[in-house]
């Protein structure tokens, strides 16, 4: 079996991994080619997919001069028109009752709390220069994946093809977290933890089997409350 985009292949299972840059639509295109070549259908598709920088990597200063536009149109080509691309490149494999799910954010929902990325003394004379400041691209990323949920989800109903499309709209996973952001986390989220790795599953084995065939253009918030308050 001959695919030229970097792939692992497990020869005794159905598993076929293969790895492609979101922001190329020439591999996207590739990727869906070999699929059709090899008469796979796809059932089931999750968009993980995003630009979203870790607390150590932030920027500093709320100067919004010092957010670049080119950094929104980056988040957006491997988020949103990542997504996008990925589901236009895949259709003719789509089966008729493949369930899509995209995947957003408490910051889809609301602004950032600025204030738990402060790692400085907001007394300081110098604390608009030296605070770490969560960036507009995430935001503007994540907003963006529900309006294309909707869309999408529509279209193809109105297409009279079940494919289904939803989004996730996830609040903080505990995945190495910074100590000093995780307690401030906790302050703003009512069951004052993140998520655990693994504590997701069942929500995403329900998005993606029959429980949920009745299901399309939901936004699911699952954020331990974050959005609430």
């Amino acid at each position: 079996m001959n695919i030229d985009i970097e792939s692992n292949i497990d020869p005794n299972s159905q598993l076929i991994e293969l790895k492609v840059d979101l922001s190329n639509d020439k591999q996207i295109a590739s990727v869906a080619k070999k699929l059709q070549d090899l008469s796979i259908e796809v059932t089931g598709l999750i968009h993980f997919a995003a630009l979203n920088p870790k607390y150590d990597e932030l920027i500093y200063g709320y100067e919004i001069q010092e957010q670049e536009n080119q950094e929104i149109l980056q988040a957006l080509k491997v988020g949103t028109l990542g997504a996008f691309s990925i589901v236009k490149s895949l259709d003719k494999v789509l089966s008729q009752n493949c369930s899509i799910v995209l995947i957003g954010s408490d910051l889809s929902l609301v602004s950032p709390n600025q204030d738990i990325y402060c790692s400085c003394d907001s007394m300081d004379l110098y604390h608009d220069f030296r605070c770490r400041v969560k960036p507009l691209f995430y935001s503007i990323d994540k907003t963006a994946v529900i309006a294309l949920t909707r869309y999408l989800a529509a279209f193809y109903a109105f297409s009279n093809r079940e494919v289904r499309v939803n989004c996730v709209c996830l609040g903080s996973v505990e995945n190495n977290t910074n100590e000093s952001f995780k307690k401030k986390l906790a302050k703003i989220i009512p069951l004052k933890r993140q998520a655990s790795l693994g504590e997701l599953n069942e929500t995403f084995e329900f998005m993606l089997y029959k429980s949920s065939t009745y299901q399309t253009g939901s936004v699911i918030v699952i954020d331990g409350g974050r959005t609430i308050i």
